[in-house]
């Protein structure tokens, strides 16, 4: 009898050796396929992201800018839309349409809350996780509301700058009151005249003001 119970309570404890094995595998799968789907759905996610909410979600960073034609940009984002990026640089402010980036270098590796840009083109209140928004306002609507202040801008388009005030945002170009920043101006006389000129908006890389 007493074998009996013997040889039963060995056979039991294999039992108990093998249930407790086979739940630590499924406790173990389960922990593999719930960081599989994480992976998934974080590479989901990434997909779906835009270099506007990236950048959004960098307000306040230090970051370096390069532009397609080769110009490079340092300063701490501000604000940002789906269709420009907005830079403090030493020289004051720096507004570039998003088309023209080719690098942001210096973005930390974990986003921050993204920040809100409100319609009227100022940063908004800092939001976070999936509520937060990045603006829609577009670059010209931008310089429409720029306009009004009548501030003194430079417009670089490739190889030419042109500084002057703002006076109207059409369609496809800005009508910019240019006023001599040197005596062999070309465009201007030597009364430092003004001249009005067209620019066209989808050319422009940048605007200092």
């Amino acid at each position: 009898m007493g074998s009996r119970n013997y040889v039963g309570g060995r056979l039991m404890d294999r039992w108990d050796a093998l249930f407790a094995e086979l739940e630590s595998e499924t406790h173990a799968n389960a922990v593999l396929d719930l960081h599989a789907n994480a992976q998934e759905l974080a590479k989901a996610e990434l997909s779906q992201q835009r270099i506007a909410d990236v950048l959004g979600a960098s307000v306040g960073v230090q970051v370096t800018v390069s532009l397609r034609s080769g110009l490079r940009l340092s300063g701490e984002i501000l604000g940002t839309s789906q269709a420009w990026l907005t830079l403090r640089i030493a020289q004051g402010i720096a507004i570039m349409p998003t088309v023209h980036i080719a690098a942001v270098a210096g973005l930390p590796q974990k986003a921050r809350s993204l920040h809100a840009v409100s319609l009227s083109g100022e940063q908004g209140e800092a939001t976070s996780g999936k509520n937060a928004q990045v603006g829609t306002l577009s670059f010209e609507a931008l310089m429409r509301r720029l306009q009004d202040r009548r501030l003194r801008m430079r417009f670089v388009v490739g190889p030419i700058e042109i500084i002057g005030v703002l006076r109207g945002v059409a369609r496809d170009h800005f009508l910019v009151d240019q006023v001599a920043e040197a005596i062999n101006d070309p465009l201007v006389s030597a009364n430092r005249a003004v001249v009005r000129v067209a620019v066209l908006s989808q050319h422009v890389e940048v605007v200092y003001c």
